[in-house]
């Protein structure tokens, strides 16, 4: 009996401590703003990874800072309840290792455990912790049972870590028994942040998610547009909602071979209202999406599916209501080119070029969208315009390599964004 109320009031005494957290930022002034988000996705069933008794170590780098912090966990694609031992957060000193004075457990409506239902999701309670813009951080879970990472993130072109056995959540020193090239479970970092702090939507495909930039560095334009907007003093997060081989009018293609290949996945129209519409702080998007939709057909999927510049600006304005609806600012961005990309025959064609121009022309021209950043004129050879300048060419002639990100970065100009990106200058209506 002794025991168990004693259990009880420890609970108390931490759904307290958490609603002191919370208030103490209400009463600063503060409201929840995403500062890291990565869109879930189903792996294809063959390479689903099974963890049983092990600590997951999942690094991120935020954009915008805080004084407290919430995580989202998700299951959203799994099949069966996941089991969280235990979390916790903090700020990493190298590798795998993080600095134990900035540790911090997280607690699940006042719980240090928690069961995520099949296709749920899970926030965790509020807590403290001095969180600087552009740190990386350590979302650590500990997974007590079998668990199927049926819910991830594919390319996250950021290395994490898998523990020996056991609960290693709190370890400073983690024993690394493992390497992952994704973010299994992990959904999003939101902090409470002041004033005029929003958050900002990067959402699209490849070009966005950021392949073909070198793992580890940060070095996606989200980030480097996150970078410049940090040192102009603008508390603006910059959310990375990009999903490789993601298609605006269909889901993903499921004859992709190789690495990615097989990956299940809504389209973008689909999944719109989840990824940028639910993100805490959301004041504006900017759309980079089309380009598999175009060159798909008769490489990856059957040639009748191809789309016409119709097709794709219909699609395109429907977004832009749906954001606008919801009180975003919506920002476009044109298509670069691909011709030459080698990722598999029949990508490119000219009949196919001659649709990404006039796709082109109508983001250029329309006035459909509240700003446009010209990324086909950022990347293309002006000697060759179909093509990617070889010197931002990562070497598939589709993507870009760390130049050609940071010059799309460098093109966004910052007074678009700012002031209609703050949170005080719209109103947001959920849904």
């Amino acid at each position: 009996m002794r025991g168990g109320f004693a259990a009880w009031l420890g609970r108390v005494a931490a759904v307290l401590a958490i609603a002191g957290a919370g208030a103490r930022a209400e009463a600063a002034g503060a409201h929840w703003v995403a500062t890291w988000a990565a869109a879930p996705q189903q792996p294809p069933p063959a390479s689903v990874q099974h963890y049983e008794t092990r600590t997951l170590r999942l690094i991120v780098r935020t954009t915008i800072g805080g004084r407290v912090l919430r995580v989202r966990i998700g299951n959203l694609y799994g099949r069966a309840p996941l089991r969280i031992g235990a979390a916790h957060v903090a700020l990493r000193t190298a590798e795998a290792d993080v600095d134990p004075a900035t540790d911090r457990p997280l607690r699940f409506h006042g719980r240090t455990a928690t069961l995520i239902p099949a296709h749920g999701a899970v926030l965790s309670d509020p807590v403290r912790l001095s969180l600087p813009p552009e740190a990386d951080l350590a979302v650590s879970l500990f997974l007590p049972g079998p668990a199927a990472a049926e819910t991830v993130h594919v390319l996250a072109q950021q290395t994490s870590y898998e523990s020996a056995a056991g609960d290693w959540s709190q370890a400073a020193h983690f024993p690394v028994e493992g390497k992952l090239r994704s973010w299994p479970f992990l959904a999003a970092v939101e902090v409470g942040a002041p004033g005029r702090a929003a958050a900002l939507v990067a959402f699209g495909d490849s070009l966005v998610d950021g392949d073909g930039s070198t793992a580890d560095r940060n070095r996606r334009w989200p980030n480097l547009l996150a970078h410049r907007l940090a040192v102009a003093g603008r508390p603006l997060a910059v959310v990375n909602e990009g999903i490789i081989a993601n298609r605006l009018l269909r889901g993903v293609a499921p004859r992709m071979r190789g690495e990615f290949g097989g990956i299940p996945g809504e389209a973008g129209l689909e999944r719109f209202r989840r990824d940028v519409l639910a993100q805490p702080g959301a004041r504006c998007v900017i759309v980079r999406i089309g380009s598999n939709d175009l060159g798909f057909p008769g490489a990856f999927t059957p040639a009748d599916e191809s789309v016409s510049a119709a097709a794709l600006i219909a699609g395109t304005r429907r977004l832009i209501a749906l954001a606008r609806r919801n009180g975003l600012a919506v920002f476009g961005t044109t298509m670069p080119p691909f011709e030459g990309a080698t990722l598999a025959p029949g990508l490119y064609s000219a009949e196919k070029e001659r649709v990404r121009g006039q796709v082109n022309d109508w983001v250029r021209h329309s006035r459909a969208f509240d700003g446009i950043v010209d990324f086909d004129l950022v990347l293309r050879d002006p000697g060759h315009p179909a093509r990617l300048r070889p010197r931002y060419d990562s070497g598939d002639h589709l993507h870009p390599n760390d130049a050609g990100y940071g010059a799309l970065a460098d093109a966004v100009p910052i007074a678009m964004l700012w002031p209609r990106c703050a949170a005080s200058n719209r109103r947001r209506r959920t849904g």
